[in-house]
């Protein structure tokens, strides 16, 4: 791993200024000029981790916003706006950097005033936390890309429809319409916020969309570290007229380990690569900034209910970016909107159960409604879309309970959430740190379980007799628990931490700790953990998960330039989400979007958009049953005979020139259907013409 480091260095260097131009600079100018100074202040580091979640907000809304004015995006509109960023990033720097000059020259009492020493201002807490949650987040990002460093595009199946929406966005210069020339679909409903980061980036720096889906998708799970670390210390921490039991600084301590326990110890979300599922991590992060921000907004509007003056106007600028942040968590994932929602409703009831008082509780309520309704009405466009497409009727029949019993069951059945998607341990720590905030009276931090609670009734609405049962499924719900058991549990470590450290200097006043030795303690920890982290995480990458692998990218060159361009391949297939859909299983589904030669087998989202022809869906599933023999409802792995006379028909009347067999099955054999070689190899009908590195690719004859 030195390496490659050492090697790598420059590009990394690159890749961290691409990173800060487009993913911190453009939020932390917005959060300066929005963030109102009567707000409860945002630290440093709280400020830098807001600024990802914000950054992450606009690439969707910039795209959106040009769709609806009919306006192409580009890789000149990128390096524009990532330069307005810095200017806006530099503007405030400057001014403070002109105004310490001038403070220099000023005598106070006869006296020149003196800056302190630059090594002393780097020693404050603030400048400790800022530091070491970029470094933390930064080591981070190291051994992800270190762990992938293999890799030529993103992984499993997921990662095909990114990949082809990010090339998408890029040939289009936004949203589209046609998928062609890679796939016959005739409308774009699928949430895009990754999409549109992802192509920002390859806009800005040229990386093909193969490999910048796979970047970006690291740089997003290094991310969830310093989120992670704004979630937990906005709910500690105590503002004006809020709870502090104590001088230690229990809200950065938490803060830190919350993080270290996202970015070095945890196996989600760093196991999100194996499954490509970005667009899920994306819509999580945005969550936690919108989460913060409705927060904000809901507490600086009670506290001025509560005043009884009616002063509302500090509370706009964070009514917008609320908005924003609402808006751009609608365009980048549904189900987190949903989740979102339902948390800030949680936070409101109990915000006025609290307050008990009518008028605070429309002053508090008036803000939110303005928010909500402002982002509502600019999405309203999209949504209309979305809900004219096949997506918008699945989820009606999911919520009209047209799906047969043992279906939803599958769907709702609350499994164990240890040890994959949680470790046991951290489980019962977050159960501690719930337990010591009641105790200390930070309710705040007991949301958390609330909202652990939220992810699981959506999962089971039937519980409480209410609608929609299957449309979000456990394995979704589970992926994202970690986002709310984590601060909790690192809160419970710095729970305890702080009990020690105050008994202790009770009884030894001699060795009570600085808070800037918290800090460089806390420092310690995570650099221990993170040296820790680097030995066993890489190996979290399986490559069994990854379908499009070297000897596939060769084959793709191999096609392009040997296979005439209307040649139509059959490619190794699977019943998919309940036999409603058939899925691919090795790199044969990458052929349509490299090669732009078609296939048996579109983009999985043909399952929610509309068709170029109306037939394309009900043709697709068809030839599949037919070709297997079995229908899609029944899973069970089959070896696939293309040989028989009946299939040979098929695929002459289906325009099928040629056979593609993939270097990695994933699924494999034993859990997905696959086509059966030996019986190609000894048909007549069946020319073998590539053999290279397992890949096999065979014409109809």
């Amino acid at each position: 791993m030195v390496t490659w480091f050492i090697q790598s260095i420059g590009s990394f260097a690159l890749l961290a200024a691409v990173c800060a131009a487009l993913y911190v600079m453009p939020g932390m100018a917005l959060v300066h000029y929005v963030w109102p100074l009567s707000a409860y202040p945002l630290s440093s580091a709280e400020r830098f981790a807001l600024a990802i979640g914000v950054s992450l907000a606009l690439p969707p809304i910039l795209i959106y916003l040009c769709r609806l004015s009919n306006l192409k995006w580009s890789a000149g509109a990128t390096w524009g706006y990532a330069l307005v960023a810095l200017v806006a990033c530099a503007g405030p720097v400057v001014l403070s950097g002109v105004n310490r000059l001038r403070s220099r020259t000023r005598p106070a009492a006869g006296q020149l005033v003196r800056p302190a020493p630059w090594h002393t201002r780097l020693l404050t807490p603030q400048a400790l936390d800022v530091g070491l949650v970029i470094a933390l987040t930064l080591v981070a990002l190291v051994i992800r890309l270190y762990a992938v460093r293999g890799l030529i595009a993103g992984m499993f199946g997921d990662s095909v429809h990114h990949t082809m929406i990010v090339q998408l966005l890029l040939d289009n210069g936004g949203l589209f319409d046609s998928w062609e020339p890679y796939a016959p679909l005739a409308s774009m409903t699928y949430h895009f916020g990754f999409h549109a980061n992802t192509a920002f980036y390859a806009w800005l720096t040229g990386t093909p969309a193969t490999l910048s889906v796979l970047i970006i998708g690291q740089v997003l799970n290094a991310a969830a570290s310093p989120l992670a670390y704004l979630l937990t210390t906005r709910l500690v921490r105590s503002g004006p007229g809020r709870h502090s039991p104590s001088a230690f600084p229990v809200a950065p301590v938490a803060g830190v380990l919350a993080a270290c326990l996202t970015a070095f110890v945890s196996l989600l979300p760093f196991y999100y690569t194996n499954w490509g599922r970005y667009t899920q991590l994306a819509g999580q992060l945005l969550l936690v900034a919108a989460l913060v921000t409705w927060i904000e907004v809901i507490e600086q509007a009670g506290e001025v209910g509560t005043a009884g003056n009616g002063r509302l106007r500090p509370v706009w600028p964070l009514v917008a970016l609320s908005a924003i942040l609402t808006l751009a968590l609608m365009l980048t994932h549904y189900i987190v909107t949903v989740w979102a929602a339902l948390m800030v409703s949680v936070y409101i009831v109990i915000s006025l159960a609290r307050r008990a008082s009518l008028r605070t509780g429309l002053t508090m309520l008036m803000p939110a409604a303005t928010g909500a309704g402002l982002a509502l009405i600019i999405a309203l466009p999209w949504i209309r879309n979305t809900f004219s497409s096949r997506l918008g009727q699945n989820a009606a029949e999911l919520g009209s309970g047209a799906l047969d019993a043992a279906r939803i069951a599958a769907l709702t059945t609350l499994g164990p959430v240890t040890p994959f998607y949680v470790r046991g341990w951290m489980l019962i720590l977050a159960g501690l740190g719930v337990i010591f905030a009641l105790a200390q009276r930070r309710w705040r931090i007991t949301l958390l379980a609330l909202w652990v609670l939220v992810i699981l009734l959506t999962i089971t609405p039937q519980t409480l007799g209410l609608p929609g049962a299957g449309n979000i499924d456990q394995f979704t719900g589970y992926i994202a628990l970690y986002v709310f058991i984590l601060p909790a549990a690192g809160y419970a470590v710095a729970a305890f931490v702080e009990w020690v450290v105050l008994r202790v200097g009770q009884i030894r006043p001699t060795l009570r700790l600085s808070r800037s030795a918290i800090t460089l303690g806390s420092a310690a920890v995570t650099v221990l953990i993170g040296a820790w982290s680097a030995t066993w995480q890489p190996s979290i990458i399986e490559p069994s998960q990854q379908m499009l692998t070297a000897a596939d990218a060769h084959a793709m060159t191999w096609i392009r330039e040997n296979i005439p361009p209307d040649a139509r391949f059959v490619v190794n297939m699977f019943p998919a989400y309940a036999g409603t859909l058939v899925a691919g299983s090795d790199g044969g589904w990458w052929i349509s979007l490299l090669t732009r030669r078609a296939t048996t087998l579109p983009p999985i989202t043909y399952g929610t958009e509309r068709f170029e022809r109306d037939s394309f869906y009900v043709s697709t599933n068809t030839l599949a049953q037919n070709l297997r023999g079995r229908a899609l409802t029944d899973g069970t792995p089959l070896a696939i005979t293309l040989t028989t006379p009946q299939n040979i028909a098929r695929l002459r009347d289906a325009g099928v020139t040629h056979v593609y067999i993939g270097a990695n099955a994933t699924p494999g054999p034993d859990k997905a259907d696959h086509i059966d070689v030996t019986a190609l190899r000894q048909s007549s009908a069946f020319r073998l013409i590539y053999d290279h590195d397992g890949v096999l690719i065979f014409q109809l004859v």
